[in-house]
């Protein structure tokens, strides 16, 4: 098995071999030798550079301004209600975790998941007629 030292050796050998047969000769400076080895070789940072530079966007389709919006879900109708209760208190999001995670199976139900699920219904039947429109 090579080590490292034998392979930087080698490759080493084989650039100086380069080096001595073109400058051979001639008079030359370390900013010409440095010219000639950065032809044809790229660094990892301009490849990353010319790959970003390749990327396009995906076009997304335009969106219908007459198309429904999506129903709320259970937890942004706790979020909203918390908030209303308390105005004066800025929850932040972790907050409002906690506080969902704390609320048991039966009050979600009782309270929130009923109003999510009277708004996708709603929804549905605006989408029934949206895309009878279309």
């Amino acid at each position: 098995m090579t080590t490292i030292n034998a392979i930087l050796n080698k490759s080493m050998e084989e650039i100086f071999k380069v080096i001595a047969t073109k400058f051979s000769g001639e008079d030359f400076t370390a900013d010409d030798i440095m010219e000639f080895m950065k032809e044809g070789c790229t660094t990892s940072d301009s490849d990353t550079e010319t790959k970003k530079k390749k990327k396009t966007k995906k076009l997304s389709k335009p969106s219908d301004p007459n198309k429904p919006k999506r129903p709320t879900n259970t937890y942004m109708i706790f979020c909203k209600s918390k908030r209303e209760e308390n105005p004066d208190h800025k929850y932040t999001a972790s907050e409002l975790g906690d506080l969902w995670k704390l609320v048991s199976d039966e009050d979600k139900e009782k309270i929130w998941e009923v109003q999510a699920k009277k708004l996708k219904e709603e929804y549905e039947e605006k989408m029934k007629a949206y895309n009878s429109n279309q």
